[in-house]
């Protein structure tokens, strides 16, 4: 009985059993609040990753396309929770996974043979993540990436808008196969350029190009002032998108001029083989050789190359100055015999047009090369508009005698300022493009104010 009331001790079993209880409430609490907000702020740092991936996808995209060569992007799926001692996790980790949905584009373009169609089948992509957080997810549509939250609000990342340019346009397309299963590893995926066989150029005067879009309210609030001179940039939706029914919503890009000197590249999407890979091209201009724009300032533009050309010249009410200087030709060809210096090769010409929406301005100009490397100018005729007597608007050279003397030997410059002022309609925005330039011809400077 004295056992049973000896209290020495009693505050020590107390104590401990305290302290084992607020390890276990601390535990708790932990277990309860801090390891989801800790496995939330890794889902968090994993989306942050993602976006990354999406944005070196677009650029792997933008160069299998522009430079036909295969390249492979990651994608970092979902994330692991780390062990934690004495706490434990809901599970693994946050999975991702990726899918598609597509895309319909719609091109129609005028030829000197008729309008003409091409549609496509295109994709969007998006990335997912199951995990305890509420994720956005990740979207890559015609070029653009954004967020989407589970309220509905579309957030979009950059605002680097990438369809058109001031002189160009590009249009993704996509097709193949690029859905995952839901995986937390790194997973690979294969971007081929779409196979050269199909692959077609045509010159056009006009085009038009309807690309549908889930995400129209995006698309409105982009600026749409990068665009090719004279085009119209706009979202509609239901019967106002020519893709084959009157659901949905679309980009239109309309009136984009040509000047039947452009040429419109348009890929094959048909015939691609399904793998777990994407096959991707681009619908764009060849503007290879007219990547310059405006006046020439008084230096002039080296003109070295048949298709060689600038965009948006000056009107012609309002051209100051329109030169050909400084030509030039290659002192090593000369195919004529050698019997006499005053015996001439064949004709060397030079041909340049300026082109408007509706109006053509063609010149051309006729050499010829003797024997002692003489250059001679044989003629220089405004082709079109036809004009019945060239002599009466007295073309002139920097000796300032009429175009027909063709004594003139070694010119260096020929002033057509005012052919092109009074003498034709070229308005903004247009195009001057040389179309042909006979090989004699190293170059020829072309200032125009």
């Amino acid at each position: 009985m004295m056992f049973l009331k000896d209290e020495k001790a009693v505050s020590e079993v107390v104590g401990a059993m305290m302290i084992l209880l607020i390890l276990v409430l601390y535990l708790g609490i932990m277990q309860a609040r801090q390891v989801p907000q800790w496995n939330e702020e890794l889902e968090k740092q994993q989306l942050d990753v993602v976006y990354d991936d999406f944005v070196t996808m677009r650029s792997n995209l933008e160069d299998v396309s522009g430079k036909n060569i295969p390249k492979t992007t990651t994608f970092h799926m979902g994330v692991k929770y780390p062990q934690r001692f004495m706490l434990s996790n809901p599970g693994q980790g946050a999975s991702g996974i990726l899918y598609t949905y597509p895309l319909r584009i719609n091109i129609s373009y005028e030829t000197t043979k008729g309008i003409k169609w091409k549609n496509y089948t295109s994709m969007g992509l998006i990335y997912e993540q199951d995990g305890i957080s509420d994720s956005p997810r990740f979207i890559y549509e015609n070029g653009l990436i954004m967020k989407e939250f589970s309220n509905g609000f579309v957030f979009l990342v950059d605002d680097n808008q990438s369809l058109t340019s001031s002189d160009n346009i590009f249009i993704p397309i996509l097709n193949g196969l690029a859905t995952s299963g839901s995986s937390m590893e790194i997973e690979s995926l294969d971007i081929k350029p779409i196979s050269n066989e199909g692959f077609s150029q045509a010159k056009f005067s006009s085009m038009n190009a309807t690309i549908e879009t889930r995400y129209p309210n995006i698309w409105k609030n982009i600026s749409k002032e990068s665009r090719p001179s004279g085009s119209n940039f706009t979202i509609e939706n239901g019967s106002k998108c020519s893709y084959g029914n009157s659901s949905g919503s679309c980009i239109k890009l309309s009136y984009i001029p040509g000047y039947n000197v452009k040429k419109l590249n348009l890929p094959d999407n048909e015939n691609q083989p399904l793998q777990k890979q994407m096959y991707t091209g681009m619908v764009t201009f060849d503007n290879s050789l007219m990547n310059s724009r405006g006046a020439t300032g008084p230096d002039g533009q080296d003109m070295f190359d048949k298709g060689q050309g600038r965009l948006d010249i000056p009107a012609a009410n309002k051209s100051t100055q329109f030169l050909i200087q400084d030509i030039t030709m290659a002192r090593s060809i000369y195919t004529g015999h050698e019997e006499s210096d005053d015996e001439e090769e064949h004709d060397i010409r030079l041909r340049f047009s300026v082109t408007d929406i509706t109006n053509i301005w063609t010149v051309e100009i006729k050499f010829s090369r003797s024997y002692n490397n003489a250059i001679n100018i044989i003629s220089v005729k405004q082709r079109y508009p036809h004009i019945a007597d060239n002599t009466t608007y007295n073309i002139t050279y920097n000796t300032y005698m009429e175009f027909n003397n063709k004594n003139i030997t070694n010119t260096r410059e020929i002033d057509l300022t005012n052919y092109y002022r009074f003498f034709s309609n070229i308005t903004s925005p247009n195009v001057l493009t040389i179309d042909r330039m006979d090989q004699q011809i190293l170059y020829a400077n072309f200032v125009i104010n």
